[in-house]
Parts: C-alpha cells; sequence; structure tokens
C-alpha cells in the first residue's frame, strides 16, 4: 500500500528487512576485511543499494545506509578499488545522480520543499558526489571513471542553479512563519 510522502504523491514502503540487510551490509564493508569486500563485489551489493536508494526517494535511513556504505568504499579506494569500480561502474549512481541533481536544478517551482519538486535523498547524493571529486583529485583512475558518465562534471552539476535563486530560497526557508512541513496546526 503506497504511503502519503511529505512532498505528495505516494510511495510503496522498504520492509524493514530489507532496510536491515542494508544497514548489515553497510556495517560489513565497514570492517575492511578482504573476503567482505568480495562478497560485496561479487553480490552486487552496491547495484542493488543504489536501485533502492533511488526507487524509496523519502527513506531517511536507507539514504543514511546507502550514502555511509559509499563513502567507506570512496575512503578504501586505494586499498579495495573494486568496491569504488562495484559503485560506480556496476551501479547506475553517477547517471541517476546526474539526472537527479539537474532535475532539482531546473525544478519548475522554485523554493525549498514545494510539493512534488524535490526528493530526500538530495543532500545525500550531494554528499557522496563531493567526496568523489575530492578522492578524483588524487587517484586519478576514479577520475577516469567519473568522466565515463555523460554529464558528470562535479564543480557544474553543484551550480547549475545560480547562486542568487539559492540565497533566495534560503531566504524563502528562513523566512519568519515559514516552516519546512508547512504551517504549524493551530
Amino acid at each position: 500500500k503506497a504511503i502519503p510522502m511529505p512532498a505528495g504523491g505516494g510511495q510503496r514502503p522498504l520492509g524493514s528487512t530489507a532496510l536491515g540487510i542494508v544497514s548489515l551490509w553497510t556495517a560489513l564493508i565497514r570492517t575492511r576485511k578482504e573476503e567482505v569486500v568480495a562478497a560485496v563485489v561479487s553480490e552486487g551489493v552496491f547495484p542493488l543499494c543504489i536501485s533502492a536508494f533511488f526507487e524509496f526517494e523519502w527513506n531517511n535511513l536507507l539514504h543514511n545506509d546507502v550514502k555511509s556504505a559509499a563513502l567507506e568504499a570512496i575512503s578504501l579506494a586505494d586499498k579495495h578499488p573494486e568496491l569504488v569500480e562495484s559503485l560506480l561502474r556496476d551501479s547506475a549512481f553517477l547517471s541517476q545522480t546526474v539526472k537527479a541533481i539537474r532535475r532539482w536544478h531546473t525544478r519548475p517551482e522554485r523554493g525549498w520543499r514545494r510539493k512534488g519538486d524535490t526528493v530526500g535523498y538530495i543532500s545525500h547524493i550531494m554528499t557522496i558526489g563531493h567526496h568523489l571529486h575530492m578522492a578524483a583529485q588524487h587517484t586519478p583512475w576514479i577520475q577516469e571513471l567519473l568522466n565515463e558518465t555523460e554529464g558528470w562534471n562535479w564543480q557544474t552539476l553543484k551550480h547549475e542553479r545560480p547562486v542568487g535563486e539559492i540565497i533566495k530560497d534560503y531566504a524563502t526557508l528562513t523566512a519568519p512563519g515559514n516552516h519546512l512541513a508547512g504551517p504549524l496546526p493551530h
């Protein structure tokens, strides 16, 4: 059954078992053990997690776990490049990120949290994108993987919206009486 979401519409729920499995994989990746890394790659963990990440647009628990797993993989790029390759090559993370950020930047109705114009994972993909950009500065093979994705240019992606619009949105967000979830009940 669809669950009403903050920005309108409905979404089928992500089961607690599926969320628990993603949390378990994230915890296992943090162990940094060779056997775990091999299993993550061979079992296609990142493609499954990234698919769920974008499908369940408002599941913050899922987004936090997937972000943690991705950041752990990026931090292990020198020791376990196969993790980053699985994240970037085996899943559609980069292409979906490009689409999501562009959709966010070009939404027709500006402003924060207006009905139907944003998704819950934007801050998570911005964080992962930033870490990928930083890792690519000193790891040429990561930069090569990023370059393989059409539209991936972190500096351009993160700044596509004019600064004036971002400031206006922030001013709207922080204006007295403006609340993220709408007006307070009387």
